[in-house]
């Protein structure tokens, strides 16, 4: 249905999907390493993703960008 979602609820690792398991993509692999634990917050239309990303008990605020990594002519 288009709907994109944020996981604030599980604070582990920040979470995105669009409706089922299988489109679920855990963001805290795109931080950089020594960050424990990341959350979404929220999304906007565009499919970016705020949140924070947790080192050494600080949070750093963090945006992710989607991109598209297709095969040209996909």
């Amino acid at each position: 249905d288009g709907v994109i979602q944020v996981d604030a609820t599980q604070f582990r690792h920040a979470l995105v999907w669009s409706g089922s398991a299988e489109s679920a993509v855990d963001l805290h692999q795109f931080l950089p390493e020594g960050f424990d634990l990341s959350m979404a917050t929220g999304v906007d239309e565009n499919g970016n993703v705020v949140g924070f990303a947790y080192t050494n008990g600080f949070a750093h605020p963090f945006l992710w960008i989607p991109i598209d990594i297709s095969p040209p002519g996909t």
